[in-house]
């Protein structure tokens, strides 16, 4: 980010689960904020990892900061209507569903750069989310689990393909400016980094 405020990423099915861009993140599923220990570093490349695994009810959060310091928690879902049917994602903004409350929704949204969004189909392992971020690279054995994925620099006009399966994003016109799109400059890693 380039600035605090907003958030990063929502996403919309029968409740909204989202991630604020604040320096103390705040993760928020339905109408409950739950504050992590991660440290969002403005003008530096941070990473986020959710991982939902229904069958316990729980939320995995690991925050990489641009020193490759890992931030790890886990919050417990308040409703099973996260993940149930349909559902949007949103990049940069929060997206209200049925039972948000206005008066607690992120009014700013995200100021700063995205490199890449990848949704997986299956539960990652800590070793793989790990070893995926530390190598920058998708993990060959799970490369067939990705259910969307979404690189910023491929963006055109509008538009940013789905290297997936071909759900591609859609930003809004007018009032919102046509984003610019760049190519990344997020930092390589080494498998030295402290955990």
């Amino acid at each position: 980010p380039t600035a605090y405020g907003g958030s990063i990423f929502s996403l919309k099915g029968k409740d909204t689960i989202s991630v604020s861009n604040d320096r103390d993140m705040v993760v928020r599923i339905g109408s409950v904020d739950h504050v992590t220990k991660a440290r969002n570093v403005v003008n530096r490349w941070n990473h986020i990892v959710l991982v939902f695994e229904k069958s316990s009810s729980l939320v995995h959060f690991y925050h990489f900061d641009p020193w490759k310091k890992v931030t790890y928690q886990t919050l417990m879902l308040q409703s099973d209507d996260i993940m149930q049917g349909a559902y949007m994602i949103n990049l940069g903004a929060y997206i209200l569903s049925p039972s948000s409350n206005m008066s607690t929704t992120f009014t700013q949204n995200f100021k700063g750069m995205m490199d890449e969004v990848t949704v997986w189909n299956k539960k990652l392992s800590r070793n793989v989310i790990y070893e995926s971020f530390m190598l920058n690279v998708k993990v060959k054995a799970y490369s067939s689990e990705i259910e969307h994925l979404y690189k910023m620099e491929s963006g055109i006009g509008r538009a940013v393909k789905d290297l997936g399966d071909g759900n591609d994003v859609f930003m809004p016109v007018d009032p919102w400016a046509t984003p610019q799109w760049r190519y990344s400059d997020a930092p390589m890693h080494t498998a030295s980094a402290a955990v």
